[in-house]
């Protein structure tokens, strides 16, 4: 009997090396090596834990009661002036919110930037780098910088000729990147390219009925929206004119070569679909014609004075060339 039972004992040893044998070969071989994992932790906020290497962790500050954030550090290294943010994670690392009690004499100033990136509120002394937008038809000169200066007059200097440059921020100031553009041409509306009131009562825009086969009028390369300016006549007088209302037409991308355009107010509180295509943009249904009348603040019977401009879009610096008023009766 005790035979027996050391054969089986000896067996079952047998069968568990074994399997040991065969479970390492599998994970050294045939398996997937261990995913390494790093500590954050989190000081002042939300997000910390393990995770694997080469993974994103968001990490969230939540401020204290009459308490402003600042930025997160590490250490003595700064690493973002955003209370949200997000980094790669390659080792175990300790982050900490900074609040503006935590730091005497916080002095936090704005630059705002147009036609480039970089802006934002940052720490004095940050470094920020600018990046220049890239527009159809646009070449940049360079960035100017308007601030008020210690006599309290506004000053507007040239701060740098490349696309690309560092500012030290040292005072609230608005930078704008200057380019030399071609204008675009906007019709005159000779033949109704622009705007008309078809025979058939169809509102159309910037379509082309003069048979050349050419069917953009207006929305060509570097053409983000028309605008349209809706004037009267001022009462008692022949020649000057009143602005009664501003709308915009904008193409937005639907599939490759193809696009849906929309008129808009100025507030973009209306949104009003327009049928046809670039060079043949027209509305023809009774309710949309009426909001389009809403939107363009005129009445139905009444001779309105229209301008269009062919515009680069609200944030790039392409312009149009003035345009011609022309008659309309709604």
């Amino acid at each position: 009997m005790k035979k027996f039972v050391r054969l089986a004992a000896a067996a079952l040893c047998a069968v568990l090396v074994l399997g040991v044998a065969a479970f390492a070969a599998c994970t050294t071989d045939g398996g997937a090596a261990p995913r390494k994992s790093c500590l954050v932790r989190v000081e002042g906020g939300s997000g910390g834990g393990y995770y694997y290497v080469d993974t994103n962790c968001t990490v969230t500050a939540e401020v204290p009661q009459g308490k402003q954030f600042i930025k997160w550090v590490s250490g003595e290294t700064d690493l973002s002036p955003n209370a949200e943010y997000t980094f790669t994670v390659t080792k175990n690392v300790s982050l900490k919110a900074v609040f503006a009690e935590d730091i005497p004499d916080i002095e936090v100033y704005s630059v705002n930037v147009r036609y480039g990136y970089g802006g934002g509120n940052y720490l004095k002394g940050t470094t920020v780098h600018l990046t220049a937008g890239e527009y159809y038809g646009a070449t940049f000169i360079d960035w100017a910088a308007t601030y008020t200066g210690a006599d309290g007059v506004e000053v507007t200097e040239t701060v740098s000729t490349e696309p690309e440059f560092d500012l030290t921020v040292d005072k609230n100031v608005s930078i704008q990147a200057r380019y030399d553009c071609a204008k675009l041409e906007t019709p005159n509306n000779a033949n109704g390219e622009m705007f008309k009131i078809a025979a058939n009562g169809a509102y159309e825009l910037d379509r082309n009925k003069d048979g050349s086969g050419n069917r953009k009028t207006a929305f060509v390369p570097g053409c983000a929206m028309l605008l349209y300016n809706v004037y009267e006549l001022k009462e008692g007088t022949e020649s000057e004119f009143e602005l009664v209302s501003q709308v915009k037409v904008i193409p937005i991308g639907h599939q490759v070569g193809e696009y849906h355009h929309y008129m808009y107010d100025m507030e973009e509180t209306m949104q009003i679909g327009l049928k046809g295509g670039s060079g043949d943009i027209y509305q023809d249904v009774a309710a949309q014609k009426d909001e389009m009348r809403k939107a363009m603040k005129v009445q139905a019977g009444k001779k309105y004075y229209i301008s269009v401009r062919a515009m680069g879009g609200d944030d790039t610096p392409i312009d149009s060339e003035e345009s011609v008023k022309f008659a309309v009766q709604f």
